[in-house]
């Protein structure tokens, strides 16, 4: 009776050492697992604090005269004047810096001209350069014009070779309600940055009127 009673006991004493055993796993398991996704919780509120952080802040341009508006980084200066609706500038140097366009430099311009010589044709690089003529701009050089189409607006691209600075611009040529508008940029020499920017540009002008 006696050696049943010890070995009831030895039974019971592995038994509860098993017991304990699995909370402690259990126990420590759900720690690792708490552990994990707090961690994983810090990582995504860090990484989502550093994209804030690279965020670029925009403002928006809006032309009254000529019915368009654009987004541009808000850390650029400007020339954009109400008064002059006409024309603008953003650029990323101090206007009085008299070596503006040099490396890691550029200049965004826009324009408008009131009248179009007709007929109209984007594809014609003759008739391109008469408008540039029109409004006293020199130029080396236009390459072949280049079609294409960015929020139902159909324009035309070309590389000119400037005459007086020896810059390469992309210009962008737009007609609308019988309105020639150019836009263009130019850096030295052509730059990535400055490039994203400008098609970024490009991409959220809107006429309001379309």
């Amino acid at each position: 009776m006696k050696k049943s009673q010890r070995g009831f006991s030895a039974i019971e004493g592995i038994f509860i050492l098993a017991i304990v055993c699995i909370i402690g796993f259990v126990g420590w398991y759900v720690w690792q697992s708490k552990h994990k996704s707090d961690s994983s919780s810090t990582s995504s509120k860090t990484q989502s604090s550093n994209d804030k952080k690279t965020a670029v802040a925009m403002s928006t341009y809006r032309n009254t005269k000529y019915d368009f508006t654009f987004q541009y980084p808000s850390s650029l200066n400007t020339y954009l004047n109400n008064k002059y609706e006409h024309e603008g500038s953003l650029y990323n140097f101090d206007h009085e810096d008299t070596n503006s366009l040099k490396p890691g430099k550029f200049m965004i311009l826009f324009f408008i001209q009131d009248r179009v010589e007709q007929p109209v044709d984007l594809l014609d690089t003759e008739w391109i350069k008469k408008q540039l003529q029109a409004v006293g701009y020199s130029y080396g050089s236009v390459s072949t014009p280049q079609i294409k189409k960015i929020n139902n607006n159909q324009f035309a691209m070309v590389t000119v070779k400037d005459g007086e600075i020896h810059t390469t611009e992309k210009h962008v040529y737009i007609v609308k309600d019988n309105k020639f508008y150019t836009f263009n940029i130019a850096s030295v020499p052509p730059d990535d940055e400055a490039t994203k920017i400008f098609e970024d540009l490009l991409n959220s002008l809107t006429f309001t009127s379309q």
